[in-house]
C-alpha cells in the first residue's frame, strides 16, 4: 500500500480545524453553563426572597382578614346604634307631633273658657240692666210714695231700701264687668301669646326634629353601605390569604424545581468543563500529527513530496434547508469561501496581501449581510431560539474577526482557516439552521 502523505496532511488539517471548533463550542458551553448556573443561582435568591415576600403578605393578609372581622362586627354594632337612633328620633318627631296636638287642645279648652268668660260679661250686662230698671222703679215708687203723703211713708221706705239694695248690686255688677273685661283682655292675650310660642315652638321642634331623623337616617344608609364595602373587603382579603397560601406552595414547588435545575446546570458545567479539555488535547494532538506528516515528507523521494493544495468546498444537495433565498445565500457564500481558498494558493506563487485581505472582507461583510437576512427571516416567521441562534451569530463574526486581524499581522494559518469555514458552515447549516428551517416546514403545513 502507497502512503499518500497529502491525504493524511489534509485530514490532519481538517482535524486542527475541527479541533478548533470543538474547542469554541465547548468554551461557548462552558461559559453558557456557568452563566446559566449563575442565573440559577440568582434565581433561587430571588425565588427565596418572593417566597419571604409571599409569606409576610400571607401573614399580612390573616391579620387584616382578623382586623376585617373584627371591623365588621364593629360596624355591624354601629349599625345597630344608629337604627336605635333612628328609631328613637322618630319616636321623637312622633312624640313632637303629639305634643303639638295636646297643645291644641289646650288652646282650645281656654278658647272655650273664654266663651264662658264671655257669657258671665253678657249675664253681668244684663244683670246691670235689671240693676238700672230697679233703681228707676225705685225712684218712680219714691215719688208716689211721697204724693201718698202718710199712706206712703211705709212704701217709701221699702222703695228706698231697695234702692239702696240696687245700688249695692250695681256697684257690684260694675266690679264683675271691670273684672270680667279684664279677664278677658288678659286671657285673649295670653291665649295669642300661647299660640304664638306653641306655633313657633311645635314648628321649630319639628324642623329639629324631621332635620335629626334625616340625618339619622343618611347615617345608617351610609353606615349599611360601610358595612356591605367591609363584607366586600373581607371576603376579598380571605381569598387574597387564600390565594398567598396557595402562592406559597407553588413558590417552595418552583424552589424545588429550581433546585434540581442547579443539580442539572451544575452537571453540565462539569461535563462542559471536560469537553474543553478534550478539545485541547484534541487540538494538540492534530497538530503534532501535522507536524509528523511534515517530518515524515523527509523521508519519502521528492515527487511524493509535493505542495498540499487547499482544498475548496463541495457544494451538496444534503445541505439544502428548503428556505430558497436562504439557500442563494448558502451557495454564495461557499462561492466567497472557495474565492478566497484561491487567493491563499496564490500566496504561495506570489504574495499579495491587500488582495487576500480584499477577499476575505468580502467573505466577512457578506457573512454579516447573511446572519442579519437569516435573522429577519426568522422572525418573521416567529422561531422561538431566534435569540439563542443570534448569539452563536455574534460569537461566529467574533472568531472571524480574529482571522481577520491574523491576517493583517501576518500570522495566519491558511490551513487553519479554511479548515475552520468549511466545518463552522456545514456545522452551522446542518446543526442550527435545519432547525429553523424545519420550524418554517411545520407553520407552512399548519
Amino acid at each position: 500500500m502507497q502512503l499518500n502523505l497529502d491525504d493524511v496532511t489534509t485530514i490532519s488539517f481538517d482535524l486542527t480545524g475541527s479541533a478548533e471548533q470543538v474547542s469554541t463550542v465547548s468554551t461557548d458551553l462552558l461559559s453558557s453553563s456557568q452563566e446559566q448556573l449563575d442565573t440559577l443561582n440568582s434565581t433561587v435568591s430571588a425565588s427565596h426572597e418572593i417566597n419571604s415576600m409571599i409569606m409576610r403578605t400571607s401573614d399580612n393578609a390573616k391579620e387584616l382578614s382578623e382586623n376585617a372581622v373584627h371591623l365588621q362586627n364593629m360596624a355591624n354594632e354601629g349599625k345597630n346604634i344608629v337604627q336605635n337612633m333612628v328609631t328613637s328620633s322618630l319616636e321623637i318627631k312622633e312624640g313632637s307631633e303629639h305634643f303639638k296636638n295636646q297643645m291644641q287642645e289646650s288652646i282650645s279648652e281656654l278658647s272655650n273658657a273664654l266663651l264662658v268668660i264671655q257669657e258671665i260679661a253678657d249675664k253681668t250686662k244684663l244683670i246691670n240692666e235689671i240693676v238700672f230698671q230697679t233703681k228707676l222703679l225705685s225712684f218712680n215708687a219714691s215719688v208716689e210714695a211721697a204724693r201718698a203723703g202718710e199712706h206712703g211713708k211705709g212704701f217709701a221706705v221699702v222703695a228706698e231700701e231697695i234702692g239702696k239694695l240696687a245700688q249695692v248690686s250695681g256697684n257690684s255688677s260694675l266690679e264683675i264687668a271691670q273684672i270680667v273685661d279684664r279677664s278677658v283682655t288678659s286671657v285673649n292675650q295670653a291665649l295669642e301669646a300661647t299660640k304664638k310660642k306653641v306655633e313657633d315652638l311645635t314648628s321649630a321642634t319639628a324642623i329639629r326634629s324631621e332635620a335629626g331623623y334625616t340625618q339619622a337616617k343618611s347615617c345608617e344608609t351610609i353606615f349599611s353601605s360601610i358595612n356591605d364595602k367591609i363584607t366586600e373587603i373581607t371576603s376579598m382579603v380571605k381569598e387574597i390569604s387564600t390565594a398567598t397560601n396557595e402562592q406559597s406552595i407553588g413558590v417552595e414547588q418552583l424552589d424545588h424545581a429550581i433546585g434540581n435545575l442547579q443539580e442539572v446546570a451544575d452537571r453540565n458545567r462539569l461535563v462542559a468543563s471536560q469537553s474543553t479539555e478534550h478539545a485541547h488535547s484534541f487540538a494538540a494532538q492534530a497538530k503534532q500529527l501535522i507536524r509528523i506528516t511534515e517530518d515524515m515528507k523527509f523521508l519519502l523521494p521528492k515527487d511524493k513530496n509535493k505542495k498540499i493544495r487547499l482544498q475548496q468546498f463541495i457544494w451538496s444537495e444534503k445541505y439544502m434547508l428548503g428556505v430558497n433565498t436562504m439557500d442563494d445565500e448558502h451557495k454564495i457564500l461557499v462561492d466567497k469561501i472557495n474565492f478566497l481558498v484561491v487567493n491563499l494558493e496564490s500566496q504561495y506563487e506570489k504574495k499579495n496581501k491587500i488582495t487576500l485581505f480584499n477577499a476575505f472582507k468580502d467573505l466577512a461583510a457578506y457573512t454579516r449581510e447573511h446572519f442579519s437576512h437569516e435573522e429577519k427571516f426568522m422572525q418573521s416567521i416567529h422561531y422561538p431560539q431566534f435569540s439563542s441562534h443570534k448569539k452563536i451569530h455574534e460569537k461566529l463574526l467574533d472568531q472571524v474577526a480574529k482571522y481577520g486581524e491574523q491576517i493583517e499581522n501576518g500570522t495566519l494559518d491558511d490551513q487553519k482557516l479554511i479548515s475552520f469555514l468549511r466545518n463552522w458552515l456545514i456545522s452551522h447549516i446542518m446543526g442550527v439552521d435545519m432547525q429553523y428551517a424545519a420550524h418554517y416546514k411545520e407553520d407552512m403545513a399548519s
